[in-house]
């Protein structure tokens, strides 16, 4: 406006407004004085991208609405199992180094990162069912199903043999863990399923079971046991199972002594 002097006073920003007496202004008009015309620019930019926004979209979606797209996670890829399956053997009688006792362990790793331990191994039944009747305790295991064995069939009786989690409690357990070989190595867990399946079919063949094969043709031992089921169950173009390093004194008895399983019962699958 003009003044009397023809003056032109001071002018007021059309977004300030006059506060009223006594009152501060509120912090909105403050913002306003202190960025002039900026806020006009800022606001009318806003509207024109809520506008371009609504406008790209089909008409059956509302405009001024803004659609906001999230991408669900990428699935963790799917890994195979794997398995390691080893020879482990610990001294014979009592823990001594004069000879060798073997089993089976196999190892398997799942996808989510834990591990599975399954022992095998065989061992005698004694001719009064005496050594190892009821395999393990809490077990479904019990002595072959060999009635009628005499003292002509052998004097330590068939060969039991069983599977289960190598945890305390298991026949080979051991709090100091024996050597042991790792023999198979690979994501094709069935040689674990096969070793188990062997296991079962010397059971049900009433083999004979004799401390030294070597010294009783036709007999057969726990290392004879576990060596047969390596054998029949490594990959094609496997080489012979390995022993771990430092035998004892009388060897490994039995072991590289194949037991014939042609013509025995076959276990039922589970």
């Amino acid at each position: 406006m003009r003044g009397g002097g023809g003056v032109v006073s001071p002018s007021i920003s059309r977004f300030e407004r006059v506060p009223r007496k006594g009152v501060d202004s509120p912090p909105c008009d403050r913002y306003n004085r202190r960025n002039g015309d900026a806020g006009t620019l800022s606001l009318t930019f806003f509207w024109l991208a809520v506008f371009a926004i609504g406008a790209s979209f089909p008409t059956s979606v509302a405009r001024g609405y803004v659609i906001v797209i999230v991408n669900p996670p990428t699935p963790q890829p799917l890994v195979a199992p794997t398995c390691t399956v080893a020879v482990c053997c610990k001294g014979l009688p009592f823990g001594s180094g004069i000879a060798w006792h073997c089993f089976t362990k196999c190892t398997r790793t799942t996808p989510d990162g834990g591990t599975e331990v399954i022992a095998c191994c065989g061992n005698p039944t004694g001719l009064l069912r005496d050594l190892w009747p009821e395999g393990v305790r809490d077990s479904p295991n019990g002595p072959p199903n060999c009635d009628g064995w005499g003292l002509g069939e052998g004097a330590w009786g068939p060969i039991d043999t069983y599977c289960g989690p190598y945890i305390e409690g298991h026949p080979d357990w051991r709090r100091n863990q024996p050597p042991c070989a790792a023999s198979i190595v690979g994501t094709d867990c069935g040689t674990c399923d096969c070793i188990r399946d062997v296991m079962c079919q010397v059971e049900a063949c009433c083999v004979r079971y004799e401390l030294i094969p070597e010294l009783a043709p036709g007999g057969y031992n726990s290392n004879s046991t576990a060596f047969t089921a390596l054998e029949l169950c490594k990959p094609s173009g496997a080489g012979p199972p390995v022993l771990p390093l430092g035998a004892p004194v009388l060897g490994v008895p039995g072991w590289g002594t194949p037991i014939p399983l042609s013509g025995c019962p076959v276990c039922p699958q589970p």
